[in-house]
């Protein structure tokens, strides 16, 4: 990235998502002075790990909100329902990568396909549902096969933020030691256990709405929680053949058994976990003319790959 006219300040630039968007940025090519870090009040006094360079934590107060063009917001969803409109009113572009706008519809929904379109004007820009992001790529591959598949996506806690891989790993230690598990977050005790995704919002009617907004194709869906830290997974049935869907697969650049560096096939969500993009683990037949496809993808990777795609755009507009 040659051209940078507007600094990216980034909310929530110590969790995971945040640093892993801070990271891909300066891999682009963005100087540390186009990167400024701004963060709550609780947050004051930390220190942002740079190369030979440590840069201090902002506050994330009204006006020093109010005084950036280009706002990525990363950490809690509250901050950015807080803050993302004060962006909005001064002008500027307000990334939502917290799920705080994934609904309203005062934000315009972004994935990789749209992000030139999505930053074409001053606003909120929400980052779609992981989720929908791996049935996009899907639906980019398969086309309108994918209308007929009947999709189960596994969703991880991390998919909750930062309070969710929380309370997951304090309720693995209630559990172990006969305690009441804490159940703030989940509603009910997630660790070693799975449950349907209805509450407080059906995620499965959450990415409908958002495949059909994007004008993608819409299958069944399922949305289970699982007791998984990191990492979306998906398992879908398509009443074609194995081989047709490895062709559409390979024609759109999705290879089949991708693997990590040291060798071992991503598929699984613990693998998935800083690959780029989905990684399809196998496509079998099911015996009776369909298909069963397993399909994995790093959630964060995926959401901070949209956020670089949005700052580019903002960039170049």
């Amino acid at each position: 990235m040659s051209n940078h006219r507007l600094r990216v300040a980034l909310v929530g630039a110590d969790c995971v998502l945040g640093a892993g968007i801070k990271t891909r940025l300066e891999a682009a090519g963005y100087p540390r002075e186009a990167i400024e870090t701004l963060d709550t009040q609780e947050q004051i006094g930390l220190v942002t790990e740079y190369p030979e360079k440590a840069r201090g934590v902002l506050e994330a107060a009204e006006d020093s909100v109010r005084a950036q063009a280009l706002v990525c917001f990363c950490g809690e969803p509250a901050i950015a329902e807080q803050f993302a409109p004060l962006v909005r009113d001064s002008g500027g572009v307000a990334i939502d990568c917290t799920g705080a706008w994934m609904t309203s519809p005062d934000a315009r929904r972004a994935t990789l396909d749209n992000a030139a379109e999505t930053m074409s004007a001053p606003g909120i820009v929400a980052v779609c549902h992981p989720g929908t992001l791996l049935l996009a790529a899907l639906g980019r591959a398969l086309g309108k096969g994918l209308e007929s598949a009947a999709v189960t996506l596994l969703l991880p806690a991390s998919e909750t933020a930062a309070d969710g891989p929380d309370e997951l790993a304090q309720q693995a230690g209630a559990f172990l030691s006969f305690e009441d598990s804490p159940e703030r977050v989940f509603g009910r005790r997630l660790v070693f256990d799975a449950y349907p995704d209805t509450d407080p919002i059906d995620s499965a009617d959450l990415l409908a709405a958002q495949l059909r907004e994007l004008g993608l194709p819409t299958p069944a869906l399922c949305t289970l929680r699982v007791s998984v830290f990191h990492g979306l997974a998906a398992s879908v049935h398509l009443p074609i053949e194995a081989d047709r869907i490895r062709f559409d697969l390979d024609r759109a650049g999705l290879a089949l058994g991708e693997s990590t560096e040291d060798g071992q096939t991503i598929d699984s969500p613990s693998r998935s976990i800083a690959s780029a993009g989905i990684a399809v683990a196998s496509v079998r037949d099911d015996h009776q003319g369909g298909s069963w496809l397993w399909a994995v993808l790093d959630n964060h990777r995926a959401t901070a790959e949209v956020a670089i795609a949005l700052i580019d755009a903002c960039q170049q507009a």
